[in-house]
């Protein structure tokens, strides 16, 4: 859980947690409970490149307490990787560091489309997607409206969005900015809009041929990822993770793509 005003940037990388600058190659930054001019910033999607937290002033120097958590939540990104390759997907799980008192929460993605394009999203266990954004092909934003049906009010968890890289995107960074607004329950039974927004950056890196697990050298170990993968297809969950190593584009990790990871490490056969 992150306490106080300010929360570090974080992401996780190989199932670990670790503190990163802001210039390292994934970078987060989150900010909740904006005023009300910020919020009409965020609104129109003009996003800063480092949002820091923001309280009710009434609330600075108070301790935190029942209302504060039933107003307040700090947005966070969580990427599987920090680097993604043309072509390729990743993952980012988008949740509030505590339990936030509310039931509808809408989640506004804004990306560079000819960069990024959302591949799709699973909401967390407990809340239904009741608008899917109609996003069309080409847009620079996608929106999910989620909700809890079953009476409960506490919005924590909030779901996993999946992105594909341009298979003709340039090395550099692939920026993703996530805005949501919520409805939370205040002690006396009133309710209220509140916002929070994220943003993270991910490295895009063509890499070198066969490096599969993008260590940047060629090893016996992307040989050994890959025949890990060797007969999942395109149908197949866990596709997006592998597709940029389908070298030959047969929709399938097939005996070719490990041919040609050998040759690469052994030079072509006399």
């Amino acid at each position: 859980m992150v306490k106080g005003k300010f929360a570090p940037v974080i992401s996780r990388v190989s199932g670990k947690l670790a503190v990163l600058g802001l210039s390292a190659a994934l970078a987060i930054s989150a900010g909740a409970g904006l005023t009300a001019a910020r919020a009409a910033e965020a609104a129109d999607y003009e996003l800063t490149a480092a949002l820091e937290n923001e309280t009710d002033p009434e609330q600075d120097g108070g301790a935190p307490g029942e209302s504060e958590a039933a107003s307040c939540g700090i947005l966070a990104l969580t990427a599987e990787s920090a680097a993604a390759r043309p072509g390729a997907d990743f993952s980012l799980d988008i949740a509030f560091n505590k339990a936030v008192i509310g039931n509808v929460i809408s989640l506004k993605f804004i990306y560079d489309p000819d960069i990024l394009a959302l591949a799709g999203f699973t909401p967390a266990a407990g809340l239904t997607a009741i608008s899917d954004g109609g996003e069309n092909a080409g847009s620079d934003r996608a929106e999910r409206v989620l909700a809890q049906l079953d009476g409960a009010y506490s919005l924590s968890e909030l779901g996993r969005a999946r992105f594909t890289v341009s298979e003709t995107a340039a090395d550099g960074a692939a920026e993703v900015s996530v805005l949501a607004e919520y409805v939370v329950l205040g002690d006396d039974g009133s309710k209220a809009v509140e916002t929070a927004s994220a943003r993270a950056d991910i490295a895009v890196a063509a890499g070198i041929p066969g490096d599969v697990d993008g260590d940047g050298a060629l090893t016996l170990i992307d040989l050994s990822d890959l025949i890990d993968a060797f007969g999942l297809a395109s149908s197949d969950d866990g596709w997006g993770d592998v597709k940029a190593f389908d070298f030959n584009d047969s929709e399938d990790i097939d005996i070719y793509d490990v041919s040609y990871v050998t040759q690469l490490l052994t030079g072509p056969a006399e």
